[in-house]
């Protein structure tokens, strides 16, 4: 059991996208579909898992006895995999799934690359791998509803645009950790990308919203988090905050999302 929980992903904000685009595509479809549901969480979970133990295999030496674990565990995700992706196929015949689990098996390879190279911590691979786990809302709204439409594919980019601002925002808090309790001038410098990026999303989602590509209010969902970033930003701090802290922070804002889109998405 010990070395099965080792293998876990440790990536908190990675589960928090995961299990958030899954309930958002679901009950924003309007729609439920417990049997397909279940086939589709329990493959994503599986390719979820399995992506991680290929990342780990990868970082170990030659000699390390963790490999065999390893092997063994990864190859039960695949029997996984395959048996239920290939029961939605055959029995439901959600072929878009096809398209949407190619593009994610090309950005986990992206991924591979990244790690391999030491640049997992890169802007570039981290909204990367925000962009592969988002993919999971389309696919389940797409398995619930039927098909796919307008509304479930602006759903997902304004999704994976509000995922997006953690990347910066929490940039802003751990890699300036120090600044947070420096004078003003400094911490806008130094969070002056999250500011941008948060401002400018807003500002996007209130065009969509107005051009009808989403429901009317949903720019609502994006204040939460445009507040965060100028809070932590302009509020001094008498020493660092810890990564539990930001960790929990960036859960509650995107629970608050996710349940906003979902009340907005119903009517």
């Amino acid at each position: 059991m010990k070395k099965f929980l080792k293998t876990l992903p440790r990536k908190h904000g990675a589960w928090s996208i995961f299990f958030i685009s899954i309930f958002t595509g679901t009950f924003c479809s309007k729609n439920f579909k417990l049997i397909p549901f279940f086939l589709l969480f329990i493959s994503a979970l599986s390719g979820f898992l399995l992506r991680e133990n290929i990342s780990m295999f990868l970082k170990l030496r030659k000699e390390d006895e963790r490999k065999g674990f390893i092997l063994k565990i990864s190859a039960f995700y695949f029997f996984l995999i395959f048996f239920t992706f290939s029961s939605l196929l055959i029995f439901y015949k959600y072929y878009l799934l096809i398209l949407i689990s190619l593009l994610a098996l090309f950005i986990t390879l992206l991924s591979f690359y990244f790690s391999l190279n030491r640049k997992e911590l890169t802007v570039s691979s981290e909204i990367l791998g925000i962009f592969g786990l988002s993919l999971l809302l389309p696919a389940f709204y797409y398995i619930s509803k039927g098909y796919m439409d307008r509304d479930g594919l602006f759903l997902f980019i304004f999704a994976f645009l509000f995922f997006t601002g953690s990347v910066f925002h929490v940039r802003y808090l751990v890699r300036n950790k120090n600044i947070l309790s420096e004078k003003l001038s400094l911490r806008l410098k130094a969070g002056r990308y999250s500011l941008l990026y948060h401002t400018f999303f807003f500002l996007f989602a209130l065009y969509l919203s107005s051009k009808n590509y989403l429901p009317r209010y949903s720019f609502i969902a994006v204040l939460p988090a445009l507040l965060k970033s100028y809070y932590f930003v302009l509020r001094k701090f008498d020493k660092p905050l810890s990564l539990r802290k930001i960790g929990f922070t960036e859960l509650f804002a995107s629970i608050v999302f996710m349940i906003i889109v979902i009340i907005i998405f119903s009517f």
